[in-house]
This record gives structure tokens, sequence and C-alpha cells, in this order.
């Protein structure tokens, strides 16, 4: 298990930009608006965009570490499933704003 951070730049809006290369399965991650974006970012799997997605706008952040099951939190491979970080992608709504993100991956 290991700690991954990273911060994507979406260069071009309305086209998304992959969070990582990297095939190693997602146990939690946080992504991050960064201070000094023009406007939202969003995250998603491969069909995200600007109205296909989680917004954040800075300084919001969102952390999934599982899927909500009656009132508790499950980590994604108790519940039988999993993502991988090259799964994930972001988009923005102004060329050049930037997603941060942080994930524990095996």
């Amino acid at each position: 298990m290991r700690l991954i951070t990273g911060r994507v730049d979406v260069a071009a809006a309305g086209t998304r930009a992959q969070i990582s290369s990297t095939k190693e399965k997602v146990l939690w991650i946080r992504f991050s608006a960064v201070f000094g974006n023009a406007a939202g970012v969003y995250y998603g799997d491969v069909t995200v965009s600007a109205t296909a997605g989680k917004e954040l706008r800075p300084p919001e952040d969102s952390e999934i570490h599982g899927l909500e099951s009656q009132s508790e939190i499950k980590p994604w491979a108790d519940a039988g499933g999993t993502i991988f970080l090259s799964d994930l992608y972001a988009d923005a709504d102004t060329n050049g704003d930037d997603i941060e993100y942080e994930a524990l991956v095996v």
C-alpha cells in the first residue's frame, strides 16, 4: 500500500485529462480544487465533463473511500469492487485550471 499525490492540469476546458496512467487499485482518494482556479473543476470516470461529474470550486475538496451501505461507509474492496487510478479523469470550466489528488493505492 502506498500514497500517491499529484496535480492535473486541464489544458483545454471540455477536454478531459486522465488523473494518472497508474493502474493501481484505489482504496481512498481525495480531490481538491486548486486555489487560484478561475472556475469549477470536475472529476469522474471517462464520461466526466462540466455536466457529468462532481464539481469542486476552491477551496473545496472531496473524499471517496467507499460505498454507502446501510448508513456506513465500506471500503471498495470489501464491497466487492474497486476502481483503478487510471480510470479517473478531470475536466474544467476554464483552460488551465488544475485539480490535486491524494490517493491510497495497492
